[in-house]
């Protein structure tokens, strides 16, 4: 029988990581795993990494699973870097087609190759959808602490709400996986949207969810699993 024990493989969302009152990411201890575990009666391992795509969650399952198979479910969490930019090289050059760190065909290709190994060790692999993020919020937030060109910025954009529209296709993905290969999923996104004024849910750079996002999370994956 396999371990109680669910590993959680995802970004910085999950670490989770937060702005504190410096303005500076730091792992926020508000986030109670702890409460989760018991609730759930689960032992949780959370192997999230800040920065980290699809990509380096792919190779680090593999490498994982080589030490250790013996747990029954792993949470996926990444998308959130594979549809951002380098927006250095945004900036400085209006002249080329910039594309996103991650493809959406191969971020959809590498989700299901994760699934494929979970599956293989008889993991159960449990998909997490999005947040939501501020278009605005984070526009403001990688132009003032970068000291970006806003005009090579907007032109590669178009218009602003691109942000948030181009990170949408990426939970598209995670939901179209969910459902058509019959996926568990716990959808946060929707507990977001859900929320009034989610967006004081969010961190000043628009992109993490705060230490009260970071509990609609918790509370979330213990309501889909309870």
């Amino acid at each position: 029988m396999k371990e109680r024990k669910i590993v959680i493989f995802g970004d910085s969302i999950l670490k989770p990581m937060v702005l504190n009152e410096q303005n500076r990411y730091a792992v926020s201890d508000k986030v109670d795993w702890n409460g989760i575990e018991k609730a759930l009666n689960v032992k949780i391992e959370n192997c999230s990494k800040m920065g980290a795509t699809i990509k380096h969650g792919a190779a680090y399952l593999s490498e994982y699973l080589k030490k250790d198979n013996d747990f029954f479910a792993a949470v996926i969490a990444y998308g959130g870097n594979d549809s951002d930019y380098n927006w250095r090289q945004v900036s400085e050059d209006d002249t080329a087609v910039h594309l996103p760190n991650t493809d959406l065909g191969a971020f959809e290709v590498t989700l299901w190759q994760m699934i494929e190994l979970l599956k293989a060790s008889e993991i159960t692999p449990v998909l997490l959808t999005l947040p939501p993020i501020s278009s605005i919020k984070y526009y403001r937030w990688i132009i003032t602490r970068n000291n970006l060109n806003e005009e090579n910025i907007m032109k590669h954009l178009g218009d602003i709400e691109t942000i948030a529209r181009h990170q949408e296709l990426y939970n598209n993905i995670i939901l179209k996986t969910a459902y058509q290969h019959n996926i568990r999923l716990v959808d946060v996104r929707k507990e977001f949207l859900n929320s009034p004024a989610y967006i004081s849910l969010m961190c000043d750079d628009g992109i993490h969810p705060n230490e009260a996002g970071g509990k609609l999370i918790a509370d979330t994956f213990i309501k889909r699993f309870s």
